[in-house]
């Protein structure tokens, strides 16, 4: 018998590619204007701007009779098109009180002009990092294509990482809408969403899911105030947005019971609790509390797509700057003292739920928020000096 060595073939799988991939195309058109007033004290900036993205690098599903499902290669079309505007108002009163006033903004439209098929995707991160920049904390659970799974979704004519889910219809709150429920196959009871039947057979299911919206807002703006008085400064800075919506995992988990990530029931809010609906609280504006939650209340649907409107107050600076006479006289050309607040305050509605200033720091998961570590705030005092 031989004792040769046996003949082992090695091999591995390759994506197909394009052979003529080259890069990705940008085109952008501007209109814009800049105009000074009464001396400069009032200054205007507007620009109009359309940017257009051409040939992206994407897989894109083929026949699968070519062997292969998908082929890396150029294809679709993305727009986004706006108004970016500045505001500044420079008014000296006296010889020593100045103030200034500066007001930016920003709107966009986002839109998908051409994908040939439309593209889910699913923040499913599983190592529990989450975004490097601490945006976000780890990725949705359940993620089974039925409560979270496909929450994204890139589609022609729609911004690109809409929100993706179910439409709720209201809170079953008789036995008609029970029965509405069950006869759809939800395993529903009293205090469970009724969620809506969009194509109208009688069964819900994966084809009855919507595009919910999307987290980009309508006005993203800042605002700056400074003023001077003899040796004194103070400078307060503001940004905020309008019209945003978030996709709020954090809301459904501060909401839920439903044992989502971890395998243990949530801590939710009081509020929350209070909202419920329950035999004694027939008139609860959020589904009942349940640990099994069989009617998966919890499933991504506009339940939990929130108003993220905020304005921040990001910074207080307030500085004194020392008499040159005194300075001078130990070699100092100048010297400033000042106190400084960073992160004083954030209006919102949505402040229960966590930082309305979410996201996952990819454009497909634009105003999705699954929990953030807070913004510290932040005291600092310190001394300029110029020698």
């Amino acid at each position: 018998m031989g004792t040769g060595t046996p003949n082992v073939l090695i091999g591995y799988y390759s994506l197909l590619k394009d052979p003529n991939l080259k890069w990705e195309t940008n085109e952008q058109l501007n209109f814009g204007i800049d105009a000074a007033f009464f001396n400069s004290q009032l200054v205007v900036g507007l620009d109009y701007f359309i940017r257009t993205s051409k040939d992206l690098l994407i897989q894109r599903n083929i026949r699968a009779s070519s062997g292969y499902a998908s082929i890396y290669t150029n294809y679709g079309e993305i727009e986004n098109k706006g108004l970016e505007f500045m505001v500044g108002w420079n008014k000296r009163i006296n010889k020593d009180f100045a103030f200034n006033v500066t007001l930016t903004g920003s709107t966009l439209s986002n839109k998908v002009k051409k994908m040939a098929e439309t593209i889910y995707n699913t923040n499913s991160d599983s190592s529990g990092q989450g975004t490097g920049d601490g945006s976000n904390t780890g990725a949705v659970g359940a993620d089974d294509g039925y409560h979270w799974g496909n929450h994204s979704i890139c589609k022609e004519g729609e911004a690109v990482g809409s929100f993706y889910g179910y439409r709720v219809e209201g809170i079953i709150t008789n036995e008609e809408m029970l029965a509405k429920a069950k006869a759809q196959g939800q395993n529903a009871k009293l205090g469970d969403y009724l969620f809506k039947d969009l194509d109208g057979n009688g069964t819900l299911n994966e084809k009855d899911k919507d595009i919910l919206g999307n987290g980009f807002p309508a006005l993203n703006y800042g605002l700056t105030l400074g003023a001077t008085y003899k040796n004194f400064d103070f400078t307060m800075q503001m940004h905020g947005v309008l019209g945003q919506d978030i996709f709020s995992y954090s809301a459904m988990r501060l909401t839920n019971m439903f044992c989502s990530d971890d395998g243990t029931s949530p801590n939710i809010l009081s509020e929350a609790a209070g909202n419920a609906w329950s035999p004694s609280n027939p008139n609860g504006s959020e589904a009942r509390l349940s640990i099994l939650d069989e009617n998966y209340n919890m499933r991504a649907s506009d339940a939990w797509v929130k108003n993220g409107d905020f304005l921040k107050i990001s910074n207080i600076q307030i500085g004194y700057t020392l008499p040159r006479d005194l300075v001078r006289k130990v070699l100092i050309q100048n010297a400033r003292v000042y106190l400084s607040i960073q992160n004083v305050c954030c209006i919102s509605g949505y402040n229960k739920y966590g930082d309305p200033e979410c996201g996952q720091g990819a454009v497909i998961y634009t105003g999705l928020d699954t929990g953030r570590y807070p913004m510290p705030r932040t005291y600092a005092l310190g001394v300029n000096v110029t020698f």
